[in-house]
């Protein structure tokens, strides 16, 4: 295409598609990591940007740069600008009180990219033995039943965004053992209900 002087277009800017797209904000924080690359990446995806997370980009040195041909040189500064583009806008989906836990200064995505993943990946895996020990482990203490009934979805929930997984039948009964013995005609008929149907609802058990 053809610019007013009637010389042929050089500019790089993104299809209009592109730029006009405005990608949801989700930002990092403890426990929402999984979430948070789920979005992210497709906003990187929308915005064309998903391949700087995916390759390492090729840095040069004051002497490599003296090397390159005018037409290198543009292609490299090019890059590295969208490549900052990039890292730019993954650290501003990041909690700032958080930053001090990666290399938040890297201006290239894909090593931030990575180590985003390699930091809370461990997290999660962690969280995820916490969570499941708990699980395992549920008594109901001082609490109403709605109370304990609760606590043990609110568990589940943050196994799940952690990247674990606890099946039904498995869940109700973590619940079932942690009741108190006053419970325990309840116990034994939601224990019997559960054979039965094993996507049985916690409901039962918070209204029995």
């Amino acid at each position: 295409m053809a610019d007013a002087s009637g010389e042929p277009s050089t500019s790089t800017s993104q299809p209009p598609q592109l730029r006009a797209y405005q990608p949801k904000q989700i930002i990092l924080k403890q426990d929402n990591y999984l979430q948070w690359r789920i979005l992210v990446k497709r906003n990187i995806k929308r915005l064309g940007w998903l391949h700087y997370t995916q390759v390492v980009g090729t840095k040069h040195n004051k002497e490599e740069k003296a090397k390159l041909s005018p037409t290198e040189l543009k292609a490299f500064e090019t890059e590295w600008a969208i490549r900052l583009d990039c890292s730019t806008y993954i650290l501003e989906n990041v909690e700032s009180s958080l930053w001090t836990r990666f290399h938040s200064m890297e201006e290239d995505p894909y090593n931030m990219w990575a180590d985003i993943k390699n930091i809370w990946q461990a997290q999660n895996e962690e969280g995820k033995r916490r969570y499941e020990m708990q699980l395992d482990n549920l008594l109901m203490m001082e609490e109403t039943i709605d109370e304990y009934i609760t606590r043990a979805v609110d568990l589940k929930s943050k196994l799940m965004a952690a990247g674990g997984t606890i099946d039904n039948s498995r869940f109700i009964l973590n619940v079932l053992r942690g009741l108190p013995s006053k419970y325990h005609s309840i116990r034994e008929n939601i224990d019997y209900d559960l054979t039965k149907d094993p996507k049985l609802s916690i409901n039962t058990v918070q209204h029995a």
